[in-house]
């Protein structure tokens, strides 16, 4: 009997063993329902880094005999979130463009009717409360030009560029909007020369083409003019940023400038504020800025130390992320302390981690098994990459190797995944039925890895 709950799980992980599984079979019908579902939603943790899952599923689908309720089912679903902008529509467009590339007509004339439909929305729409549709018009279109034989893209490219130019032209909602995505990835796959000497020369027959063009220059040269101005913020306007409520990813941006500017002397004012701020929620913020690499040595700390155990639950998580980094005895002492009161496991896990002994061994792998794992959930990560940093660090001795199958087995993050395997090849303990199911990973770069470790082998 199919254990669907179990195949649905395993897609979102990434796991090979999923097309394996449907491989060897006597059924496949008997995973139509799971296939579908994957389909229709998200299974990636984190698409920015690791995709979408869309080949995977490619895979998958042409293990049943006929594509087409998948493609039909794929085209609807598009229909629906293209208003989001989600990575959805981002890996349905995908899944098209893969079959359109195997001559499906089907599913080329699906993705036509879909990027006519945005193009007619994006002439007409009077009301802009979001960009979702135009994000989802140039998903549409890189997938498109990232999936088509190479030698339709140039064509290809000029087309969509034309559209995009008559969009920024004419349209009330988005004049002068710019595509920097889909030109990026063009530049990439034709190349920066041959594409500017193409249009150069197309621009002269095409007034939308001349359009885009245009556009994409100003804003190359806006983006240009703002580097020359842009100053860099003293670390007391930073201060002001976090306590006016500015974005907190701005100001450690600019924390970060003084860094790469050798401003260390800001960087010690910055840290000085941080010592002296009475308001927790500001003092949390400016811990945060100095958690960006190497940041935390201009800190004070024994103050992260006493914040560690801060009433404010803000400041308190973020001074176990600094101490994540601290490999010291009286920051062991701290997370063995939490342990012993046994909550909080997310917390004090990766401090544990950095401070690692082998005499934790027994502690630190029933504690990371307590933990709970869930797709929606991110407290998890945070413990797998203190894990991950074990097996780094010199000064750690006898990492547990058990967690690495552990990890390979419930991580949702493929990122994770490939540093396992990397980790368990270094060590010799990886396994020949690991290594067959990476063939199938979600992951690219795991299924390259997979293949360049049995070459090795043989």
């Amino acid at each position: 009997m199919t254990n669907t709950k179990i195949i649905k799980q395993n897609m979102r992980r990434g796991l090979g063993r999923g097309i394996l599984e449907l491989k060897n079979a006597d059924n496949v019908e008997d995973y139509r329902e799971a296939v579908m579902w994957g389909c229709l939603h998200k299974l990636s943790y984190d698409p920015q880094c690791e995709g979408t899952h869309s080949l995977q599923l490619y895979d998958m689908i042409n293990l049943f005999p006929n594509p087409r309720p998948f493609l039909e089912a794929i085209e609807k679903h598009m229909d629906v979130c293209y208003k989001n902008s989600s990575w959805e529509f981002l890996k349905c467009s995908e899944l098209l463009c893969f079959f359109a590339a195997d001559g499906n007509t089907y599913a080329l004339d699906a993705i036509k009717r879909i990027n006519k439909k945005l193009f007619d929305i994006l002439l007409k729409k009077r009301v802009r409360h979001n960009n979702n549709e135009l994000e989802s018009f140039e998903d549409i279109s890189i997938a498109l030009l990232t999936n088509i034989p190479e030698n339709t893209v140039l064509n290809e490219y000029l087309d969509i560029a034309a559209n995009m130019g008559t969009i920024a032209k004419n349209s009330l909602m988005y004049k002068d909007e710019t595509f920097d995505w889909f030109q990026d990835t063009a530049e990439e796959i034709i190349g920066k020369e041959k594409l500017a000497k193409v249009l150069k020369k197309e621009k002269e027959k095409n007034p939308a083409l001349a359009y885009y063009d245009k556009v994409m220059s100003d804003a190359n040269k806006q983006r240009s003019d703002f580097e020359c101005t842009k100053t860099t913020k003293t670390a007391e306007e930073i201060y002001n940023m976090l306590k006016s409520g500015e974005s907190k990813f701005l100001a450690r941006g600019a924390a970060v400038t003084l860094a790469h500017e050798k401003k260390s002397s800001e960087l010690q004012k910055l840290a000085k504020f941080y010592v002296n701020e009475t308001n927790k929620t500001v003092k949390a913020r400016l811990l945060w800025l100095f958690g960006f690499k190497n940041l935390y040595t201009y800190l004070n700390f024994d103050e992260i130390k006493k914040d560690a155990l801060s009433e404010n639950k803000e400041l308190q998580k973020t001074a176990f992320e600094i101490m994540a980094k601290i490999r010291d005895n009286e920051v062991r002492k701290i997370a063995l302390d939490f342990a012993e009161k046994g909550s909080d496991l997310a917390i004090w896990l990766p401090v544990l981690a950095r401070n690692y002994e082998p005499c934790d061994r027994e502690l630190f792998i029933k504690s990371v098994k307590k933990l709970k794992i869930t797709f929606t959930a991110n407290d998890w990560h945070g413990v797998f990459f203190g894990i991950r940093n074990m097996f780094r660090y010199d000064d750690i001795a006898e990492p547990p190797e058990e967690l690495l199958f552990y990890m390979y087995e419930k991580s949702y993050c493929s990122s994770c995944r490939l540093f396992v395997l990397q980790e368990m090849d270094k060590r010799g303990i990886i396994t020949e039925e690991i290594l067959n199911e990476c063939i199938y990973d979600s992951n690219d770069e795991i299924r390259d890895f997979a293949k360049s470790t049995f070459q090795k082998k043989s």
